[in-house]
Order: C-alpha cells, then structure tokens, then sequence
C-alpha cells in the first residue's frame, strides 16, 4: 500500500475535504459556487476540475466562478447558505455589484442598521434583504409643490382686495375678486387686452426712463473721471 505524504496547512486541508465532500454534501448554489471559486483561487485547481467535480459544463462553470468571486466574501458570510436562492437572483446580485457603484455602499448600510436592530433570522430573509439593497435603487423623492406666490390688490376707497396676483409654473395669473365696483367685473372680462396693453406700455415707459437715468449716471462718471 502506498500513502502520499503532504505538508499541508489547516485552511489547504479543510478545502480539500470540502472538494472531496462535493457528491455528498446537498450544497445551496451559493456554497457551490463559493466553493468552485475557491478551488481556483485558493486550492490551485484547473478550471476543467470544477465541471467534473459538480458534474456541469463549461457554461455553468463559467456562472459559479463569476457569482462565488462577484460578492465580498463578508457579505456572503453574513448572508449565509440562503437555500431558497437560486442561480438567477444570485447573478442579478452581481450584475447589479458590477454595474452600480453605490450598489455595496448600500448593503453595507442595510447590513450595519441590521446588525445595530435586529438581524433577520434566517438565511433567505437575510438574501432578501441584501438582494433589495443592490437591485432595487431607492427612488428619488419628489420635489414638493412650490407654495404659489399671491398678492392681494388694493384701491384706495374700496372695502377689502379688489384683485389678487398669483405666480405659477406657467406665468402670472390675475384674478378680480367679485363686484367691489358695481360692472367693474364685466368691464375688466370685457377689456382684458387693453388693460394688458396698457400694463405693458407703462412698463416699457418706465424701462426708457430707467435706462436713460442709467446712461446720465455713466456720463457724469466718466466726466468726472477726465477731470
């Protein structure tokens, strides 16, 4: 009988039961997947060795070494064995790690906040709730309606506001509040576009003035300014 003799460390030597283990051990797909990478990475394997020992194929291998070396390995060990996952949920965990940065930063948060109240009893609720964190990106919290802006309109010898000014998204609104004067109501319905017309030639004039006191002040320190 012969026995080969091997130096092997304590982490080396559990690895290979665990290999060996493979066809009577019911592993989850994670534990497999885990355990496929490791014996790459960690054992020295060939890859070819994974198909035989899990009795699967080139593309299956390709799925477990991709899912055992795409999550942290603390993360996988917080998680657990999670029996109810299979491979889908486990490949869309990820996909989401290698395409969204905040991705981790969010499980990372969900983990400390459950580690800080309470921690989910069991595997799957703890997969459940790290898959939530990387897949499904917090929505952005709508802007509230901005307060519109009113200003009420008073005249000098009418009782209360005879008109009230609104800002909205949309411009300016102008609202004439009832019969304050007896037919002013109907007079305004009936001469909106002069009343604009009016508000607009007056702004315009006020606009000349502004700008013609403006361009005296420019010349009066320019003036100076050669003195």
């Amino acid at each position: 009988m012969r026995a080969e003799i091997q130096d092997l460390e304590h982490r080396d030597l559990v690895l290979g039961q665990e290999i060996e283990n493979i066809a009577y051990d019911d592993l989850t797909y994670i534990e497999r997947a885990r355990l496929a990478a490791r014996m790459v990475d960690e054992a020295g394997r060939q890859p070819a060795e994974i198909d035989s020992a899990f009795s699967c194929g080139q593309t299956d291998r390709s799925r477990y070494l991709k899912i055992g070396r795409g999550i942290p390995t603390d993360i996988l060990q917080w998680i657990g064995k999670a029996p109810c996952a299979g491979r889908p949920p486990w490949e869309q965990l990820v996909t989401a790690l290698e395409s969204d940065e905040a991705a981790e930063p969010r499980i990372r948060q969900v983990l400390a906040a459950a580690n800080d109240e309470e921690r989910p009893s069991t595997s799957d609720d703890r997969f459940n709730l790290v898959y939530r964190a990387a897949v499904e990106t917090p929505k952005p919290e709508k802007a509230k309606p901005r307060t519109p802006e009113v200003r009420d309109i008073y005249v000098d010898g009418v009782e209360g506001p005879v008109a009230r000014t609104r800002r909205t998204s949309e411009g300016l609104e102008l609202i004439i509040i009832g019969e304050r004067k007896a037919g002013f109501l109907a007079y305004a319905a009936e001469h909106g576009q002069e009343i604009v017309h009016q508000m607009m030639r007056h702004y315009e004039r006020e606009q000349d003035i502004n700008d013609m006191t403006e361009g005296f002040e420019d010349t009066d320190e320019l003036t100076r300014g050669d003195q």
